[in-house]
């Protein structure tokens, strides 16, 4: 006996944005991150003096000769199996004086469209506070830093309050003193401590999913330094808060100086910092920015890439490529898509990648559907991504539908009942009743909706709770009968 149930929706020139929130830890949130790219030098930079963007904020991203940012460019990173985008941000410039250091709403307005081309497509995105001045870690500045930290990131938690898992925030990118030096010192490390703690403090205190989001933080200049992360403070009772890192080894390699990959056993010596200082203890990881110029010796860069992500994914540890959208411009050339033309630069250097990135043990099946997918060339709708039932029939609890005005009407995939058991008899009283109950809830649409889904056994899904924030939002429930079997058909 099969029992269909659909849920039709009427949006009326709205987006709709559904999220189901997973409480998962931060160890379990890194299983599904592969492969990730950095929108560089776009938001991150220093133009504010250079540019009149009063009018028009896009026009601060193309400071350093990038095009103003699409979603073609995540699309296309999407359809070739990327599935973390990093957005480094420069916030400075662009919010008032103290006390309340009031965000401009063009820029954050940018920036939530730009977070929206990659997260409507159900992946990961992390945002963050990158290069800005009043973070340099010197003790004379602290108390500034926490009051714009307070206030900076009140104003972006609730912007974003209700976004899912899929959001990341990450507090200071590379924080470090002017005269940098790798290790830092005594004062840089209490700087550190003190503005994490603040900024995980503020993220809490929030509404909506921010009690309880994922949260990056970074050591002194996010560097792997065995003295810089043995003064590193990480709260411990926080199930939650990652470690973003930066890793560029080997230097030389990486950064044009040399044309060959030899040095393996510095990247070991990496990654076993990594896993006794943090995976040892539980502690997530993400490698937010690594990558090597291209330097005209592909087949080194390929090697290398090689070493690297798997080395990472072995150890779960997902990687963040770095582009700075320079493509054949010497030896700062880590950009890996044309930005304009959004073609795939050195192909072959990135299937190295996305393969290795799923090499690791946790992500076998995920490797299998990586080469599934890229031969049969299957492209991401660029409005809307669906996690449907897996081929056993099971519902998958991590789904998350994203509704766009072009999308009016879509059967949320949660919500087909699924025969368990065609043996057990339902009771279609009760079931009939959970059906009314449920139905009641919706009678009244506003902006927060709460919508249970139910399982064949009148069960509520727990994990799978939606929450619709949107405005003239009708919602219509359609239960198909129940299909009878022959034995019923006289009753």
């Amino acid at each position: 006996m099969k029992i269909r149930q659909s849920i039709i929706w009427i949006i009326s020139l709205s987006i709709i944005n559904v999220y189901a929130f997973r409480d998962i830890s931060s160890i379990d949130l890194v299983k599904d991150i592969r492969l990730g790219w950095n929108l560089g030098n776009t938001l991150d930079i220093n133009c504010e003096n250079l540019l009149e963007y009063d009018n028009d904020p896009k026009v601060f991203e193309t400071c350093l000769g990038n095009p103003v940012t699409t979603e073609d460019v995540f699309n296309t990173l999407i359809n070739h199996g990327f599935n973390l985008f990093r957005i480094p941000i420069r916030w400075y410039g662009h919010f008032g004086e103290a006390p309340n250091y009031i965000i401009d709403h063009k820029w954050l307005s940018r920036v939530h469209e730009i977070v929206d081309y990659s997260y409507q497509n159900g992946v990961y995105v992390i945002i963050n506070n990158s290069f800005d001045v009043w973070n340099n870690t010197y003790p004379r500045d602290i108390n500034h830093a926490i009051e714009i930290t307070t206030k900076l990131w009140e104003q972006i938690a609730e912007e974003f309050k209700e976004y899912d898992e899929h959001l990341i925030f990450e507090n200071i990118n590379s924080p470090n003193k002017k005269n940098f030096n790798e290790e830092g010192d005594k004062e840089s490390w209490e700087f550190i401590n003190i503005t994490n703690q603040v900024f995980i403090d503020t993220i809490r205190k929030g509404k909506g999913n921010n009690p309880n989001r994922h949260l990056l933080i970074a050591p002194y200049a996010a560097m792997v330094q065995e003295n810089s992360i043995k003064n590193f403070h990480i709260p411990t009772t926080d199930n939650k808060i990652m470690i973003s890192l930066h890793n560029f080894t080997p230097y030389n390699f990486t950064h044009g100086k040399i044309p060959k990959f030899t040095d393996t056993k510095s990247v070991d010596k990496i990654m076993k910092l990594i896993k006794n200082e943090f995976l040892s203890k539980n502690i997530a990881v993400i490698i937010t920015e690594f990558g090597a110029t291209a330097n005209n010796n592909e087949n080194e860069r390929i090697h290398w890439a090689d070493y690297f992500i798997t080395k990472a994914s072995n150890l779960g540890i997902p990687c963040t490529l770095w582009d700075n959208g320079k493509i054949n411009k010497g030896k700062e050339s880590y950009g890996i898509i044309d930005r304009t033309t959004y073609s795939i630069q050195y192909q072959d250097y990135i299937n190295s990648l996305l393969e290795g990135s799923y090499s690791s043990i946790d992500n076998n099946n995920n490797r299998k559907k990586l080469k599934k997918k890229k031969k049969k060339g299957k492209k991401v709708d660029k409005k809307i991504t669906e996690k449907s039932e897996n081929p056993s029939g099971d519902e998958l609890e991590n789904s998350k539908i994203i509704f766009s005005a072009t999308n009016i009407m879509k059967p949320l995939n949660n919500t087909t009942l699924i025969e368990k058991n065609k043996d057990k008899e339902m009771n279609e009283k009760n079931m009939e009743a959970s059906r009314s109950s449920s139905l009641n809830k919706r009678e009244e649409p506003n902006s927060d909706i709460k919508i249970e889904p139910y399982t064949a056994d009148g069960e509520e899904l727990e994990t799978n709770k939606i929450i619709f924030s949107a405005t003239n939002v009708m919602i219509a429930l359609n239960n198909t009968k129940t299909e009878e079997n022959d034995g019923n058909k006289g009753n």
